[in-house]
């Protein structure tokens, strides 16, 4: 099936920005949605790099899935017309657990997040 571009784009726009919502976890371990959306998307993802590329999961993460993977340069957001991708997103989230932040404040979603 064919996916038109803007499709795809608004697909990595809207995960990215659910991912980049910032919320801490509550403490008794309950989720708030967003939260609970945000690790349901990791596990999602995870799960899809299960499968063999190309796929969704390796779109996401900023993958050229039209060509082999292995040809994909990953750049950072703006260079070289790179858009924001989930993996940047991802990256972001593991550096703002470094102590003293948010690896506190989201134990669960930095657990995905590592994985």
């Amino acid at each position: 099936a064919v996916v038109s571009t803007q499709s795809t784009g608004e697909l990595m726009q809207s995960f990215v920005e659910r991912l980049e919502t910032d919320e801490p976890e509550a403490a008794d371990g309950v989720s708030s949605e967003r939260n609970t959306v945000r690790q349901t998307m990791l596990k999602l993802l995870t799960s899809l790099l299960d499968y063999a590329p190309p796929n969704v999961g390796y779109y996401l993460l900023g993958f050229d899935i039209t060509r082999p993977l292995h040809k994909t340069v990953l750049q950072e957001p703006g260079i070289q017309g790179c858009k924001r991708t989930v993996l940047h997103s991802v990256i972001d989230l593991l550096f703002k657990e470094l102590p003293p932040n948010s690896l506190f404040d989201t134990p669960a979603l930095s657990h995905l997040c590592y994985q």
